[in-house]
């Protein structure tokens, strides 16, 4: 027996051996001849006819984004017959799906591929005849780069310079006693070096030794007749603690499910995408003809969705394992959204339509939301989640947090209304081998709680999953002896298990906050603001639809749900959060862009079909009377109302209006209330501004000091050496460790600096309805800033109309409010509610959220005085005591080198308020900032569609109904008080229900004599009703 120290000069010459057999792995018994190769970037789905032409070994092809297809084949020769023949292609360093005779065979991964340990190769045949003839393709992907840190040297033609080799396509027979031995010796090794097991470490130290003198190191200097069989010799050896179960540690129990966590684009484009699922969803499938215990979660919709549009033959297969209960599509959603940014109701559509799917086509809904990767988790999702029939939740990304270890695996997550669902943390595994099976184990944070552990494996990101080289290891260490019991078995399985044996579950209540990638609130601007523009417009076309139907004058439009699953499709969580390609974000971009513009053009067509030839009528499509004025595009008259035109930045021609009431959920001209507006409601002598509500001046810098709130007499901006102005500019240098477009790092806010470079002020405008200055900041480097400030006579709302013409890289922008409060948390809106935060910092925890998620707006508020912070496009702000600052650009290039260079457009609105926090004083003046009043010039009145009698619920949907019977609405509690209220719909119907979120009938709704329906809302309820028309 040799002493420590030498046995580990053994044990890494045995490491070098078993990669040196495992490139014996696979004998070359011949290669394809006669290759032809087409390439294209078109997702074809199965293979071209077109026009290929010949390609030799060593011939490079390719650039960024495109495929390749070769092609050729060949027919079995007699001394092949017998023999399990696989395919092995060497045409890309990226991916490849294998083609055998027209269908999908498989994927075909490099043999570099850093995330495989051996040679890998399809099987196409386990035992070949003589004289078949074998058509073979291969589909191969060249890639794409993936931007640049620093300088300004990175543009297209760098970016799209990447090529690929063609090395050959062969025909290999797996040398399965050659495996077998580099397999038994790969967990042996990791016995010893993992095992927490002494007498199982040293017994493994014992059989290495043993190992190690029975086999020959370098077979290439030795005759295979003498080599070969000391293999079968160490196996016999190595049997001696393989074998060993019947004294297993009480270690607990791993399940192990065979997964893909499959971008649905990242470092690739959607058209990609859609191939790797083929590539992935086809290997799965080929795992299970091999191994019959073996099963496998997917979790976006979409994904079998594509395979059933461009890959039938994959998408029969699916539906075919799905019947034995051994693919298991189960992820609840449309696809593995954000679940920051994603609005509620999408939030919502994503559970609807992902539900929809999978009973549609496989008779039965997801239990779970299966979402390993995102960038935090809103505190409403488990309402949104059980509203949706979906039970269970489970993630693996919180233990990415930078700081603060999150203390549990297994607990019930509790929501801002108090729903809470059974809730796992696991991690992702690549492989399945001892290391991962003790780390499991390890990874149980209570152990009282429960013994077992949940692991989806395979190889991910960009799809793949499990291989044979993974599953060749489970059958190893599934029973052995000092590591964890190991099953195969479904995500399913384990949730229910769990729920059985949580007796008393911890309870977490409130977000799951991800302490990374906080730059994803901000990064790509356009993407955000699209998102938030699509899901305004999608609101009113479906308002403007239930027009329609309780009108009697359309019906349900399918159409919607198309357009909404464009925008659930770019809600996915590489693509919202601006984390991917350049090419992925034009794509975004144009795709979003042109659903708002469908959209609206649908409204347009909708509401002119109510009107007459003339006349000017307004769609107000919120669930409230809106009295303050608005803004239109063009110049426009309005016989009810007061008029003021203006010129905006960009040079448009635009109209307010104010005087008028326009009653809730309603197309009317609205009824004139002109007398609100004195003929003087404002003053500007170049340095100070006086309003109906407040009076403050300009400094040198351009920003606003000296904030006299005039109704409660009360200075609101800050003193002091750390204070800024009101809506002052501040930029930061921001290169973060790691991950450019994800992260902000910490010590950035050690780096602002005031941005002073002012380069003037004019007057816009100043009549009845506001008064609007116009600004100019030079910013950073190659940057500029014009913003026009407007101050309204009707309301203490100052909005800060912005375009940033973006040209610096690196920077961060934030506009700060530094405001002279007594607060230590603030208010944040998140999907249909809000989440309260704390705003100092007093420990890690606390400290760790610098930067945190708002949607419309942010409140901080003394019992009976507050200021909100209002936005139309922006999610990231920190908060530190009084001072909000919201984040206004990031501008990292890292996957996207062009750094969001630009125009932007945003608007922010500094809101003072009398009293605490309500939704009159914050929620309804951040909807209307966000929901445009929309004019139509055929003097179109319909009347009020619903109301409620609350101010503190909001009817957020009115929509069709999924079925087309009717109209439903979806209505919230907003304000954290729960409370009775009475619905009143202003159409007829035949009954009223109240339904889940996926519009099931729960209970029937009894009409009051006044037409009234009594609701009970708890604090933050969502509450859907369906009409029966």
């Amino acid at each position: 027996m040799l002493v420590h120290k030498e046995f580990e000069k053994v044990y890494t010459q045995m490491t070098r051996v078993q990669r040196t057999y495992a490139e014996l792995m696979y004998k070359k018994l011949g290669e394809l001849e006669n290759v032809e190769v087409f390439e294209t970037q078109e997702n074809n789905g199965s293979v071209p006819m077109a026009d290929y032409k010949p390609i030799k070994k060593g011939e490079t092809w390719g650039c960024a984004l495109k495929c390749g297809w070769f092609k050729s084949g060949f027919t079995v020769p007699k001394e092949w017959a017998g023999k399990a023949l696989s395919i092995h292609a060497d045409c890309t360093k990226q991916d490849s799906l294998l083609f055998v005779n027209g269908k999908p065979g498989g994927a075909l991964f490099h043999a570099n591929t850093p995330m495989f340990d051996f040679f890998y190769a399809q099987p196409i045949i386990d035992c070949a005849v003589e004289g078949e003839y074998y058509d073979i393709a291969v589909e191969s992907y060249a890639g794409v780069p993936t931007g640049c840190l620093t300088g300004y040297d990175c543009d297209d033609s760098a970016f799209y310079n990447i090529t690929q080799t063609f090395n050959g396509i062969d025909i290999v027979e797996r040398q399965t006693d050659i495996a077998d031995y580099v397999m038994d010796l790969k967990i042996v090794l990791q016995l010893y070096d993992k095992s927490h097991d002494s007498f199982i470490a040293a017994e493994a130290m014992r059989i290495i030794e043993q190992v190690n003198a029975a086999v020959y190191m370098n077979p290439y200097e030795h005759d295979e007749r003498v080599w070969r069989p000391a293999l079968a010799r160490a196996r016999e050896i190595m049997k001696k603690i393989l074998s060993k179960s019947e004294t297993r540690s009480n270690s607990g129990e791993v399940i192990f499910v065979g997964h893909s966590h499959l971008d649905t684009a990242w470092y690739w484009p959607i058209s990609d995408g859609i191939r790797r699922c083929a590539r992935t969803y086809s290997n799965a499938l080929k795992m299970m003809d091999y191994y019959p215990e073996y099963t496998f979660i997917q979790s976006s919709a979409l994904h079998t969705e594509w395979m059933r549009l461009y890959y039938p033959d994959i998408f029969e297969g699916i539906k075919e394992r799905v019947a034995e209960g051994r693919y298991d599509c189960n992820g609840g959603v449309w696809v593995e959204c954000d679940c920051n940014i994603t609005g509620g109701e999408s939030m919502i559509r994503q559970f609807i339509y992902g539900q929809k799917f999978t009973m549609e086509h496989f008779g039965k809904k997801s239990d779970t939301f299966w979402l390993p990767d995102t960038f935090g988790y809103s505190a409403n999702i488990p309402q949104i989640m059980k509203g949706c029939d979906v039970k269970y939740f489970s993630t693996t990304k919180i233990a990415w947090n930078e700081i603060n270890k999150f203390p549990y695996n297994s607990f019930r997550w509790v929501g801002i209304d108090g729903t809470s669902v059974l809730t796992n943390f696991t991690m992702l595994a690549n492989q399945i081998d001892v290391n991962v099976a003790i780390a499991c184990g390890d990874d149980i944070a209570d152990k009282r709680m429960t013994s077992g552990y949940v692991v989806p494996f395979g190889h991910g990101d960009g799809g793949g999953g499990p291989d044979f080289e993974v599953l060749d290891s489970y059958s190893r260490i599934k029973d052995l002896n000092g590591i964890p019991k190991s099953k195969i078995g479904t995500v399913t399985e384990f949730m229910e298990r769990l729920d059985k044996e949580l007796d008393d579950p911890i309870e977490y209540d409130g977000e799951l906050y991800l302490e990374f990638h906080r730059g994803t609130l901000t990064n790509q601007h356009d993407i955000k603001r699209n998102n938030r523009k699509a899901e305004v417009a999608l609101h009113d076309l479906e308002f403007a639809n239930a027009i329609e139907m309780a009108t009697k004058k359309g019906g349900k439009r399918d159409k919607i749900e198309e357009q909404y699953k464009v925008l659930l499709l770019n809600q996915f969580h590489d693509i919202l959060p601006g984390s991917s390609i350049p090419v992925v974000h034009v794509q975004a971009k144009e795709e979003v862009s042109a659903l708002i513009k469908e959209t609206l053009s649908d409204i347009e067509t909708i509401t002119s079909a109510f009107g007459k030839e003339t006349g000017t009528s307004f769609m107000n499509s919120l669930s409230w009377e809106r009295t303050s004025q608005f803004t239109v595009s063009g110049k426009i008259t309005a016989p009810n109302a007061i008029t003021e035109y203006y010129t905006d930045i960009h040079g448009n021609e635009k109209t307010a209006v104010g005087g008028l009431s326009l009653a809730p959920l309603s197309i009317s001209p609205g009824n004139s209330n002109k007398k609100l507006y004195a003929d003087d409601s404002f003053t500007y002598d170049g340095k100070s501004v006086e309003t109906p509500f407040a009076s403050f001046d300009f400094d040198e810098n351009g920003y606003i000091i000296n904030f006299i709130d005039k109704i409660e007499h009360r200075r609101l901006d800050r003193t002091g050496t750390n204070a800024y102005p009101l809506g002052a500019f501040i930029t930061a240098e921001d290169i973060p460790l790691e991950n450019d477009n994800w992260n902000i790092d910490a010590n950035t806010e050690n780096k602002y600096v005031l941005e002073t470079r002012f380069k003037g002020r004019k007057l816009i405008s100043n009549g009845r309805l506001q008064l609007r200055l116009r600004s100019e900041w030079a910013i950073g480097t190659r940057s500029r800033i014009v913003c026009d400030l407007i101050c309204y006579a009707d309301t203490q709302r100052i909005d800060f109309e912005t375009v940033m013409y973006w040209q610096d890289r690196h920077l961060l922008l934030k506009a700060v409010f530094d405001v002279d409060l007594r607060v230590t948390e603030a208010k944040n809106e998140i999907q249909l509610g809000f989440i309260t935060r704390p705003t100092t910092r007093n420990n890690s925890i606390e400290a760790a959220k610098f930067e945190v998620c708002n949607h419309k707006w942010t409140d901080i508020s003394e019992s009976r005085y507050g200021v909100a912070l209002l936005n139309d496009s922006k999610y990231g702000v920190s908060m530190k005591n009084a001072r909000l600052a919201l984040t206004l650009h990031k501008a990292g290039t890292i996957p996207d080198y062009t750094g969001d260079a630009g125009v932007h457009d945003t608007t922010y609105s500094f809101m003072p308020h009398q009293g605490g926090f309500t939704v009159p004083t914050v929620t309804r003046p951040a909807y209307e900032l966000n929901h445009d009043v929309r004019v139509s010039h055929t003097g179109a009145e319909l009347p009020c569609l619903a109301q409620i009698d609350c101010d503190n619920v909001i009817i957020e949907t009115i929509k069709p109904a999924e079925d087309g019977t009717g109209i439903v609405l979806r209505l919230y509690e907003a304000e954290k008080y729960g409370c009775k209220t009475v619905l009143r719909p202003g159409f007829a119907y035949k009954n009223a229900y109240v339904t889940n979120m996926l519009e099931e009938i729960d209970s029937q709704l009894e009409c009051g004599v006044d037409g009234g329906i009594e609701l009970t809302l708890g604090a933050f309820e969502i509450k859907t009703i369906k009409f029966v028309l």
